[in-house]
């Protein structure tokens, strides 16, 4: 009689576990889903609305592209203007501001923008937007410069 006692607050004891170890690991691997079109949901949703993007990702970021030493963050920047705070996303170059938006062979075709901040400007020649063009050669050119 004692056994089956035994067996059976065991198998409730046992039972209570998995229920709770279930409820637990549920929580936990709602941070992570992959749907049926294969959309992949990280943190998170704030709404009833299902991701409609390949990679949704609700929370801070940080991206390295080996063998870069450095890479960039995607987080929240906490701006403070006229009295008011704002939470805005940011990407924050890290590790000495180490990051390009292009290059010179694959620039950015288009970017809109309210305002931008620089600390140094350069902008290149473009024959294409110049008119009259003549090559000169030795010291002729000079002094067409300087008369």
């Amino acid at each position: 009689m004692k056994t089956v006692q035994n067996i059976t607050k065991h198998y409730k004891t046992s039972l209570l576990l998995i229920i709770v170890s279930f409820t637990f690991i549920n929580k936990l691997s709602a941070q992570l889903k992959v749907y049926s079109n294969n959309n992949i949901q990280i943190g998170p949703i704030w709404s009833t609305n299902l991701p409609t993007t390949r990679l949704f990702l609700n929370g801070d970021a940080y991206f390295n592209c080996y063998p870069a030493i450095g890479g960039f963050s995607f987080l929240n920047y906490q701006n403070t203007f006229g009295g008011n705070t704002y939470n805005d996303p940011a990407l924050i170059p890290q590790h000495n501001n180490g990051m390009w938006l292009g290059n010179n062979t694959t620039q950015f075709y288009r970017m809109y923008s309210n305002e931008i901040y620089a600390n140094q400007t350069y902008i290149g020649s473009d024959e294409n937007i110049k008119t009259n063009i003549r090559s000169y050669s030795g010291d002729s050119a000079l002094s067409k410069i300087y008369n």
